[in-house]
């Protein structure tokens, strides 16, 4: 399928406010849906796809917004372009557009999935492999499903007199398994109840969220550091921080664990 271009030369690629992103962003997905005004049509789903180099923190910020679907959804209707009652709106970090992308502004395009033809279908997985400290395995794989992948120090540790499980566990001393030239110093700064991974369905990522025991105000620290050289410290209990390829990701400061993300296959959309 050609690559439809709906980009306006005279536009900005990058607006310089939330505000002027999402009124621009909302505006070329309207134009781009118009030729289905007219016509029948099954869409369930739209999805962006991002190119590096754009403004990441602004996008998602605006992206992740809850208004920014509702308005979008406004603008539609007020053109007479009615979606199904449930439909999805997604985004994705990409290197490159689909073949059957519509390209609404540089680095940014938007892929029409209609029922029966091109729906999404999700089929990624992940792995986390430890680089530094001891958890009970080597490495984890990450399925694309509403589990919760807990991270913390001891396999069920007593939380506030509640029993927490992690599923990522790094051991502690009196543990069967426990080596201490792998854990020696790396896994005590760990919290018991310190982060967890979930794939979140709306964003199509694996995302990193930390929990209070692992947040500077604790006294501890959960980072993200990328293969481009960008850290990212997570700040907020239970804020999702998509992951990407090839991330490492710091438990408890430089003495703590680290353990590295990567994707074992990529989403294929029949």
């Amino acid at each position: 399928m050609a690559f439809w271009d709906f980009s306006k030369s005279n536009k900005p690629a990058t607006p310089p406010t939330g505000l002027h992103l999402q009124t621009d962003l909302i505006e070329a997905i309207v134009n781009a849906l118009l030729p289905y005004r007219l016509l029948p049509h099954n869409i369930v789903g739209l999805k962006l796809h991002l190119l590096p180099q754009l403004n990441r923190q602004l996008y998602e910020t605006v992206l992740g917004a809850a208004d920014f679907r509702n308005t979008l959804d406004r603008n539609l209707q007020d053109q007479f372009l009615t979606l199904p009652p449930i439909w999805t709106l997604t985004y994705q970090w990409s290197e490159g557009f689909p073949d059957d992308a519509l390209k609404l502004q540089e680095g940014i395009a938007l892929v029409i999935f209609q029922k029966g033809i091109n729906q999404p279908q999700t089929t990624q997985q992940a792995t986390l492999t430890t680089l530094r400290g001891q958890l009970a395995q080597e490495s984890y794989v990450l399925q694309p499903d509403d589990t919760q992948y807990n991270i913390g120090r001891g396999r069920t540790p007593d939380i506030d007199g509640r029993m927490h499980k992690n599923q990522l566990a790094c051991l502690e001393t009196d543990e069967e398994g426990y080596d201490e030239a792998k854990a020696k110093k790396n896994n005590a700064p760990v919290s018991r109840a310190h982060a967890y991974v979930a794939f979140h369905k709306a964003k199509g990522q694996f995302c990193l969220y930390a929990y209070n025991g692992g947040l500077p105000i604790r006294g501890n620290s959960t980072k993200i550091y990328r293969a481009d050289g960008q850290i990212i410290r997570l700040d907020l209990e239970k804020r999702p921080c998509p992951l990407q390829q090839n991330d490492q990701i710091e438990l408890g400061g430089r003495e703590g664990v680290l353990i590295e993300f990567t994707l074992n296959n990529t989403e294929n959309d029949e």
